[in-house]
């Protein structure tokens, strides 16, 4: 255990009396930790209060009546079968996107082989869609030149529209 400092290393304490009291009663009131302190004139934080009310033990305080929190379902507000229908025409409306149009995935046979790059044979204009997994055999990028990596333009149309859902600037 330390020695108690000297009386006059010791800084006097914000809690007087005054403010003992006034707390001791408005935590009987059922004010929260926040409205003591603001009504302490903003002297202390919460977290002051709320480690007074520790200190002094104070338990036990009238708490405002609360009506009971019903469970709300979320998703009631959208019906079911339509919530999906929506989600895409609002994001293809969003987006300047035809959302009629089926979602076509691309096959490494849609990209001739003239066109296809390796990381290596990338210059600023190859569009740099991947195709394949990194490491493996068959991995290349799309490579047609319609890209513009400098002006943030790292695909093709075709690829800008299929991973942003707008063509390319």
């Amino acid at each position: 255990m330390h020695a108690p400092l000297p009386s006059y290393l010791r800084s006097p304490s914000p809690w007087t009396d005054d403010r003992i009291e006034k707390l001791k009663q408005l935590w009987a009131d059922g004010f929260t930790c926040s409205q003591i302190a603001a009504k302490l004139d903003y002297s202390f934080s919460r977290n002051a209060v709320i480690g007074k009310v520790t200190r002094l033990g104070l338990s036990g305080r009238a708490v405002a009546e609360r009506k009971p929190k019903q469970p709300r379902n979320r998703l009631s507000a959208v019906p079911a079968q339509h919530s999906h229908k929506n989600f895409i025409r609002l994001h293809a409306m969003a987006n300047n996107v035809d959302p009629g149009l089926p979602f076509q995935p691309d096959t490494a046979a849609d990209v001739p082989i003239e066109q296809r790059k390796t990381l290596m044979q990338l210059e600023n204009n190859h569009c740099r869609f991947v195709y394949g997994d990194v490491g493996k055999s068959g991995f290349f990028f799309c490579g047609k030149p319609e890209a513009n990596f400098i002006c943030d333009v790292p695909y093709c149309q075709k690829h800008m529209q299929r991973t942003t859902g707008t063509k390319s600037r």
